[in-house]
């Protein structure tokens, strides 16, 4: 007769080997396993008509204005750099 504490760990590994099992068939069925699942999936009909050309590109638009404050997510993220690397700020406002 096996002790307690063996027996457990007995049922642990069963239990572990049962899931690992039931997961590998479970993706084995989920993922495809055969050559059926290897057929390209078919391209869906269209609704409305695509347009042949795309439009051009807009001519460049420099930045104008800057918000002298700076806000709390790049002000924490730089923060969080350069406790984690070195004290050297890219945000020179404060």
């Amino acid at each position: 007769m096996l002790s307690p504490k063996l027996r457990d760990k007995s049922l642990n590994r069963l239990a572990a080997a049962a899931v690992v099992a039931g997961l590998t068939m479970t993706s084995a069925a989920a993922f495809g396993s055969s050559s059926a699942a290897a057929v390209a999936p078919r391209t869906p009909a269209t609704v409305v008509a695509l347009p042949t050309a795309i439009e051009d590109m807009p001519s460049y638009q420099p930045q104008t204005f800057c918000d002298p404050v700076a806000k709390p997510g790049p002000a924490a993220l730089d923060a969080a750099q350069q406790s984690a690397f070195f004290p050297v700020s890219d945000l020179p406002r404060t």
